[in-house]
């Protein structure tokens, strides 16, 4: 019962926000092209990962959860199951009403929990924080997980849909050789790299 009611009450807090993206033309994409490409191979330099377009097609390819048609009663005893009700990779180009790029963004949602694995912007994470809350909204989201520090900052100080939020780390293990190389200020670790992009 508890649930029932928490989920009437988050409902109707949803409902009452308002996400406005009218400043923006969201594009949906299934695949990154050669003019997406383009527009990633401006932050080539900044991430430690350096995900190309091919690499990026290929996660979108190639989820490692599986949706309800393999879906047996097991998965739900474990968080870090491979099968899902739903499980969809949502990319998408944010451009400003001139039609210049603002931002790629690729979610990934599960169920009713979203990630977003990688952000990709113009300096415009404020941009990037408006669309965010529109899909939480639009898309009835229950748990949203970032750990993009940029955003996570504007999103603490913009009205979010959201009814609780709590502060997460996230912990590596990098070889010696390779720390200097991957964490160097200048570089981006994004929440997708590694394999975590898969889940």
């Amino acid at each position: 019962i508890k649930d029932a009611f928490f989920n009437i009450f988050l409902d109707f807090k949803l409902s009452l926000f308002n996400s406005n993206i009218d400043q923006y033309k969201i594009e949906h994409l299934t695949k990154i092209d050669e003019y997406k490409s383009h527009f990633l191979n401006q932050f080539a330099n900044n991430s430690g990962f350096h995900r190309s377009k091919e690499d990026l097609n290929w996660i979108l390819k190639n989820p490692w959860v599986l949706n309800k048609t393999h879906y047996n009663g097991l998965s739900e005893k474990y968080h870090f199951s491979s099968i899902a009700h739903d499980f969809q990779f949502k990319p998408m180009m944010v451009n400003d009403q001139a039609n210049k790029p603002v931002a790629l963004l690729i979610f990934a949602k599960r169920d009713d929990s979203l990630k977003l694995p990688y952000v990709f912007h113009q300096k415009n994470i404020e941009a990037v924080a408006d669309v965010v809350n529109h899909f939480l909204v639009e898309w009835k989201i229950k748990t949203f997980t970032c750990f993009h520090s940029g955003l996570c900052e504007v999103l603490k100080k913009k009205a979010t849909p959201s009814f609780h939020t709590k502060t997460l780390t996230r912990s590596y293990i990098v070889a010696h050789d390779l720390e200097s190389i991957i964490f160097d200020r200048k570089t981006f670790v994004q929440d997708g790299d590694g394999d975590c992009c898969f889940t």
